[in-house]
């Protein structure tokens, strides 16, 4: 319980509380604590073996469907969210967000082009990556150490891995829902700043505290994600940590998605998300209290553009 905060190093917990993984209803019960300087969470008590918490089933390592049409316009929703372009893609979109929505916003912030060099760091299946290469972009790169191996799909190089043992340089460096579950932010921070050519970009996309979703459900706040999620850090002790590494934060936006409000009402009632399904209508509801919640600056993740310095 002593444990220093990971984020900005403070010694003293503004309070603990314990949480139980929800997703799969995996047994077991984890300590978190908030730090009294910065506000982020931490997990306190890492279990020794994290790699038994991601079952087959987790959702980073589904690996797109080829074919039918329910396929097809995951793919259009995927392409639309890369390009910007695409109105049956976009339109699905707005009614249920893929994964790499908002993407188009972000290549374009950094500059990418087709010939720009990317590196995803915790890229699961490399679902995003195989959108990037469905639209023309050439060096593609993922790497994750939950991979079962090395493989190259088209042109995405997967690689089982981290990136603290790269030595390649990239143009665009990106970690999207994945700096959460690395033990150490700081030296994996570093590593990414490592990786980056000169003038380059890194986007960060993670959850972050407080919000109004953890506010409301506190342990039962579904981005808790026990024990999965080691680190919650503040936004802006996230930047204070990237600045004091070399990383100049070009922009910022909550990007929080309905599933704070309905999959935390889920867990509210003690039922794991691999095991009900709120149907439409509530996550459209969702939807809308989480929009509002990002205009306010409350919603329960968000997106960080860097530049190296």
């Amino acid at each position: 319980m002593s444990a220093a905060c990971k984020m900005c190093g403070g010694a003293r917990w503004a309070r603990t509380f314990a949480a139980r993984e929800r997703q799969f209803a995996l047994p077991g019960e984890f300590t978190y604590g908030e730090c009294a300087a910065c506000g982020s969470l931490q997990l306190l008590d890492v279990p020794a073996s994290l790699g038994d918490y991601y079952p087959p089933g987790y959702y980073s390592f589904e690996v797109p469907a080829g074919g039918g049409p329910v396929a097809r316009l995951k793919r259009a929703s995927a392409l639309a969210a890369v390009t910007g372009r695409g109105a049956v893609g976009r339109a699905l979109g707005v009614l249920q967000p893929p994964p790499t929505a908002g993407m188009a916003h972000w290549l374009a912030a950094a500059g990418a082009t087709p010939d720009t060099r990317v590196l995803d760091v915790g890229c699961g299946s490399g679902a995003l990556l195989r959108a990037m290469d469905a639209v023309g972009y050439r060096d593609l790169t993922g790497v994750d150490p939950f991979l079962d191996r090395d493989r190259t799909v088209g042109r995405v190089r997967l690689l089982r891995g981290t990136v603290e043992a790269m030595d390649a340089t990239f143009d665009l460096v990106m970690m999207h829902h994945a700096l959460e579950h690395v033990p150490e932010p700081a030296e994996t921070l570093r590593a990414l700043r490592a990786r980056l050519s000169a003038g380059g970009h890194c986007l960060v996309r993670v959850p972050v505290a407080p919000s109004e979703a953890f506010r409301r459900y506190g342990d039962r706040w579904v981005q808790l994600d026990a024990p999965r999620h080691l680190v919650i850090p503040n936004a802006d002790a996230l930047e204070r940590l990237a600045a004091r590494l070399g990383l100049a934060l070009v922009e910022r936006r909550h990007d929080s998605t309905a599933i704070q409000f309905w999959g935390s009402e889920l867990y509210a009632r003690d039922v794991p998300l691999s095991r009900a399904d709120v149907g439409w209508v509530g996550k459209q509801r969702g939807r809308l209290r989480a929009a509002r919640a990002n205009r306010r600056g409350e919603g329960d993740q968000a997106a960080f553009l860097f530049r190296a310095v």
